[in-house]
């Protein structure tokens, strides 16, 4: 019945309400029950255009010198899609809290010395301008070394995920990250060192080169291991190792520098985990189960207290408050 009256919501808010409305209220008048659903429907709509959250002080990443569309309006809406075991029910939130704009969470710099070193806090993604008008990005929890000279632009990611916007010109733009690197001139990729040691390299847009040496004994005779990327591809160094190129259709994860997640049909846990990456407090599920509720839509998650009230709004949960290091949601 949910997934009924949230398409009729979209129906009624579209280029077709008026071809549509004799229908509609025949349908509306069936039944108390369809009344009350798509009441609620509207209400949660409603609700969500108070919702959107009001601009902070913009903050820059700490910086010390370094010396070492759609014919319905389904789309245009962006459903949010919730499905539990067999049942799917639909959500228009257009406005809601769950799409807004992006907060003020990155933070615009001068250019920058030539030498120095950056860092971001924990729920802190800063975008930084550099010298030769190429930008990085920079995730939460990250750190990121900078030296550029009359030849070379030279980059080490040590820690955490940046994303390069580099400015086209005949110096190398070379990042480094683990036991490998990236060459770039003009394009766009993600770099990502994981606690685990690997080092994830996504792009774009434009071609990138990966370079990977082979293992010490072998590094005097042995050529470094290149691998060429394409847009939308992605590959993964650990140790000497580096996996083949293989293509993402859509990353989940790839609006992260404006503190999105790109869902469909994604689960809670992972809305939870990616959400606990920026949050000073956890989401976490009172039963495993719930990790296996499905999500679609553009989900900000730079604010853990306001998306677990909305993630319980669109599944029927409650938020529990009383662990004040966690947000626990569970079954009412």
């Amino acid at each position: 019945m949910r997934e009924v009256a949230a398409t009729w919501f979209a129906v009624m808010r579209g280029p077709d309400a008026e071809v549509r409305r004799a229908e509609f209220e025949a349908w509306l008048a069936q039944d108390s029950l369809h009344r009350e659903t798509y009441s609620r429907i509207a209400e949660i709509f409603s609700l969500g255009k108070g919702l959107a959250t009001p601009a902070s002080r913009q903050q820059p990443a700490a910086a010390v010198p370094d010396r070492g569309r759609a014919r319905y309006p389904i789309i245009a809406l962006s459903l949010i899609v919730a499905t539990l075991g067999g049942g799917a029910w639909m959500i228009g939130l257009a406005q809601s809290g769950l799409h807004t704009k992006p907060q003020s969470i990155r933070a615009e710099t001068g250019p920058l010395a030539l030498n120095a070193r950056y860092a971001t806090r924990r729920g802190q993604i800063s975008r930084i301008r550099l010298a030769d008008g190429s930008t990085i990005t920079l995730d939460t929890n990250s750190s990121i070394a900078v030296a550029f000279d009359k030849t070379s632009r030279l980059l080490r990611l040590r820690s955490g995920r940046a994303r390069f916007d580099v400015a086209h010109e005949d110096r190398p733009f070379v990042v480094s990250a683990g036991t490998g690197s990236v060459t770039a001139r003009g394009t766009v990729f993600d770099v990502a060192v994981h606690s685990t040691g690997t080092v994830a390299v996504r792009l774009l847009r434009g071609v990138i080169d990966v370079a990977l040496p082979g293992n010490t004994a072998e590094r005097l005779t042995r050529k470094p291991v290149v691998e060429r990327l394409r847009p939308g591809q992605q590959v993964v160094m650990a140790g000497t190792t580096l996996t083949a190129a293989r293509s993402l259709s859509s990353p989940i994860d790839a609006n992260w520098p404006n503190g999105e997640l790109d869902c469909d049909r994604a689960s809670l846990a992972t809305v939870a985990r990616a959400a606990n990456r920026y949050g000073n407090i956890r989401i976490a599920l009172a039963d495993p189960a719930l990790g296996n509720l499905r999500v679609s839509g553009a989900i900000r998650i730079d604010d853990s207290r306001k998306l677990a009230d909305r993630l319980a709004l669109l599944f029927d949960l409650r938020v529990d408050h009383s662990d004040p290091t966690r947000l626990v949601l569970r079954a009412p």
